[in-house]
């Protein structure tokens, strides 16, 4: 398409153009399968995922780096590089293995000096004074972003409450 400027923000579509060109008019094909695992993808609403959900290695990294995000539990100093370093290690699988990690096995790693891995042990046990809409933000449900888990928290005002709701 032509785009061009029309008022202050607002672009315009001047014109699309149809191009003979066979390489940029095909169709992209999707994949089959799941690039890290080899899982085969199903399609899920409008998009193809992977349903190989903890065993799949990108998506257990996605997992832990949504849950310690800065707007989930907030732990400083995780990163995408440490959470990928940590399973490749084989020192966590799961979100809830953070809270299993100690200072010895972090020294070990390469580039995670004494002080780095208490910081980090610090920043995970303060991670579990927090909040409970960003509790439930931090558990990663389909669907549930930060303005429903706040609502969520809202209505049942303890994670007691969550648990014992009856399904609908």
């Amino acid at each position: 398409v032509i785009i061009r400027r029309a008022g202050d923000v607002i672009p315009e579509v001047v014109k699309v153009v149809i191009s003979n060109d066979q390489n940029r008019s095909a169709k992209t094909k999707f994949p089959e399968r799941c690039p890290c695992c080899g899982h085969e993808l199903v399609i899920d609403a409008t998009f193809r995922v992977c349903p190989n959900k903890w065993n799949c290695q990108d998506q257990v990294k996605g997992m832990i780096i949504h849950f310690a995000s800065k707007h989930a539990l907030n732990i400083m100093g995780l990163g995408e590089q440490w959470v990928q370093i940590l399973i490749e290690e084989k020192l966590i699988q799961f979100p809830s293995d953070l809270f299993k990690l100690r200072e010895e096995q972090l020294i070990h790693l390469p580039g995670m000096a004494e002080k780095s891995a208490r910081k980090l042990i610090a920043s995970i046990q303060t991670s579990k004074q927090t909040t409970l809409p960003r509790f439930i933000y931090a558990l990663g449900i389909s669907d549930v972003g930060r303005a429903t888990s706040k609502s969520l928290a809202m209505y049942f005002k303890e994670l007691k409450n969550i648990l014992n709701a009856d399904l609908v």
